[in-house]
């Protein structure tokens, strides 16, 4: 407050401060592993596909390295489409194991035409439903690549149901087109109800409410339309495609000695099918109708028991499990109007304590625990980011989960414990890399 003297003369500004007319911005200082640095975000919109841009960046970064001088380069820190893609990796490579494995047993005990087709039941399923989830606007992102996974070993059952139908009214010597006939009226009801029943129990998905629900609204869409997709292809495809099996109680002629050992195995484990069905499954079966009350009541008790574990704690269960990250990041909040060599020195004591816990801390691969790290004066990180002086954060990118062994939740605990007190601070936070689903690749 400045007084004016009892005449009242007009103090003007310039008599009590010094006047620079022109601007002036809040500095913003980054570095990463102690160099000084420009940060640039890149961020993608709804229609814009994650695994193009990435790429784009990367090869704009490779390129640009080629031609900068000595002392300057272009770095991605991190780049969040690596989830996406080990997404997609895992359900390619659970599609070609699941494949693998539906041929191989139904050709051991069945038949080789109808292991093909059999299995085939599972790229068309998903093709059909990509073709569903594209035509209402969906998109591939972590949750509609997780309902194509956790449907991946439902959409052959119906398959295999009703090529094994099939496959016994052909056995009987019945002709091929009778045979796809019959099969697929003896068990086309079941079929039905078995994959609308699976239907109905994801449709309460689709009217959750709030933040949530949009998050995982494509997750009914995506295994609704597998199920729909693999329904109408166990039922029209595939007995299309069987409708020409041959004769399968005709004995193959001009046999090479390989197709003869071959056929030897596969007769083998088709006997040893058929045996245990005769002498285990049928007499258990028969009295399992027999005594059914009590076969109803023993059903009744292994639910109650299983709810009861559920329930009483001894089997965990969470629906969303906290993933475990590859970033961490301290951020520090001074009040208004604190120079930014108070916020310097403030991160360079969380910087200090990052770089004492990545030495302390002993990795499962045995590599460095910290890949690189990131520190912003005059800023924070957060998906709404705050400028000024006052505010400064301090990143770390961690080796990857399965090399690192140490959860990030654990690792944060023991870096605030390292940090300890700093003076003056208005609030002092640690947090991991918390988003939402990477969008689309449409």
């Amino acid at each position: 407050m400045v007084l004016a003297t009892p005449k009242g003369d007009v103090i003007t500004l310039d008599r009590v401060a010094e006047i620079v007319d022109g601007f002036s911005e809040d500095p913003i200082d980054a570095t990463i592993n102690g160099d000084p640095s420009v940060m640039l975000i890149v961020y993608k919109t709804k229609e814009e596909d994650s695994l193009a841009i990435s790429k784009a960046v990367q090869k704009f970064v490779d390129a640009k390295n080629g031609i900068l001088p000595a002392g300057a380069n272009l770095k991605v820190l991190y780049d969040n489409t690596n989830m996406l893609r080990d997404r997609i990796n895992l359900l390619l490579k659970n599609g070609i194991i699941g494949l693998s494995i539906v041929f191989a047993l139904l050709w051991m005990f069945l038949n080789l035409r109808l292991s093909f087709w059999g299995g085939m039941g599972i790229p068309i399923s998903i093709a059909g439903a990509l073709a569903i989830v594209w035509a209402l606007g969906g998109t591939i992102n972590m949750i509609s690549l997780f309902g194509f996974i956790m449907v991946l070993g439902v959409i052959v059952d119906d398959a295999i149901v009703v090529g094994e139908a099939i496959y016994v009214h052909r056995k009987s010597g019945k002709p091929p087109l009778q045979a796809a006939v019959d099969g697929v009226c003896e068990v086309g009801m079941p079929v039905v109800a078995a994959v609308v029943t699976t239907i109905v129990a994801f449709i309460p998905l689709a009217y959750v409410g709030g933040i949530m629900g949009k998050f995982i609204s494509i997750l009914p869409v995506v295994v609704i339309s597998c199920l729909a997709v693999s329904l109408v292809e166990c039922l029209i495809l595939l007995p299309a495609h069987l409708s020409h099996l041959p004769d399968l109680n005709a004995a193959e002629q001009n046999m090479s000695k390989l197709q003869r050992r071959i056929d030897v195995m596969h007769r083998i484990t088709s006997r040893g099918l058929e045996w245990f069905v005769k002498n285990m499954y049928y007499p258990f079966l028969r009295h399992a109708l027999n005594w059914r009350y009590v076969s109803l009541c023993t059903a009744i008790a292994i639910l109650l028991i299983t709810v009861g574990l559920v329930r009483g704690g001894i089997i965990k269960f969470q629906v969303f499990p906290a993933i475990d990250g590859f970033i961490m990041t301290s951020q520090v909040e001074f009040p208004a109007g604190t120079p930014p060599a108070v916020t310097r020195s403030a991160l360079d004591q969380v910087e200090s304590a990052l770089l004492r816990l990545a030495e302390k801390s002993q990795t499962k691969s045995g590599e460095p625990l910290l890949a690189d790290r990131l520190t912003l004066v005059g800023g924070t990180l957060s998906d709404i980011p705050s400028y000024g002086p006052q505010y400064g954060a301090v990143q770390a990118i961690l080796l990857p989960s399965e090399q690192r062994g140490i959860h990030v939740d654990d690792l944060m605990v023991a870096w605030e414990k390292e940090v300890g007190r700093i003076s003056g601070v208005k609030s002092l936070t640690f947090e991991g890399l918390s988003a939402g689903p990477p969008g689309g690749t449409d």
